[in-house]
């Protein structure tokens, strides 16, 4: 079985992921043609071309990857990932210990994969650093939403949804949920990423791309979702809420 790890980068200064974490060569790294001259000269990897039509879309970006890339699985992580971290507990209380190291961030990602073809679940992801985890909850959850800031996914299962390219994790994740009754969360490893760096799709990702996004991710998934009411993020960006319940998931 051959994993692979990607991480998609897009109108970046610099990859934040690659400059933070140690040991990240294995990586491949997706851009476009006209980035990747520029990237070659300070970094290692083996960089891959995105073609320029489909630019912006970040769900057909993941979806190119997952059909060129040659694995049985495909990890993509954010390009602005500042580092990994355990959440340890110590009297009841999360004691955080960050990971620098992506060797030990692959090792907990195979992991993932292997409890993955246990039970037939094509999607597994790290938790996300909103996502809050107490003393007393399960190491992995087996009906949860996936973080796209590093989620992996079996080729020729899924495919994101290039209709909502801005909620597309969450839209893969109800997909897995769906159809295999499961999408796999590792709750005691956290990623943590900078979401409002210089770059990226900040540019297309306005308040009211935002707001179409949920609109057509409410629509596609009825009950099972429901848009935020609080009060948004730096950038306008919405968590939207989502029932897993609706599914009726054991």
């Amino acid at each position: 079985m051959e994993i692979k790890f990607n991480i998609l980068t897009y109108k970046r200064d610099t990859i934040l992921t690659l400059d933070k974490l140690k040991n990240t060569e294995q990586i491949d790294v997706w851009c476009m043609g006209k980035e990747a001259e520029i990237y070659r000269k300070r970094y290692k990897n083996n960089f891959q071309i995105v073609p320029d039509e489909i630019e912006g879309n970040v769900a057909r970006v993941r979806n190119y990857i997952l059909k060129n890339c040659n694995a049985d699985w495909v990890y993509m992580l954010d390009d602005d990932i500042s580092y990994f971290q355990y959440i340890n507990f110590k009297d009841g209380r999360p004691d955080e210990e960050r990971i620098n190291d992506f060797n030990v961030v692959i090792d907990e990602l195979i992991k993932l994969i292997v409890i993955a073809e246990t039970v037939n679940c094509p999607v597994v992801s790290t938790n996300g650093m909103s996502d809050k985890i107490t003393a007393n909850e399960k190491i992995y959850n087996f009906a949860s939403c996936a973080s796209g800031a590093c989620i992996g996914v079996k080729k020729n299962t899924l495919l994101f949804d290039e209709k909502i390219p801005y909620k597309e994790d969450y839209d893969i994740s109800l997909q897995s949920l769906n159809e295999y009754g499961c999408c796999i969360i590792n709750k005691y490893m956290q990623v943590a990423h900078k979401m409002w760096c210089k770059g990226g799709c900040a540019e297309e990702r306005t308040i009211e791309v935002e707001r179409e996004n949920i609109r057509k991710f409410v629509k596609k998934w009825g009950n099972a979702v429901y848009e935020s009411n609080r009060k948004r993020t730096k950038n306008n960006y919405v968590f939207p809420k989502v029932k897993i319940s609706a599914f009726g998931l054991k």
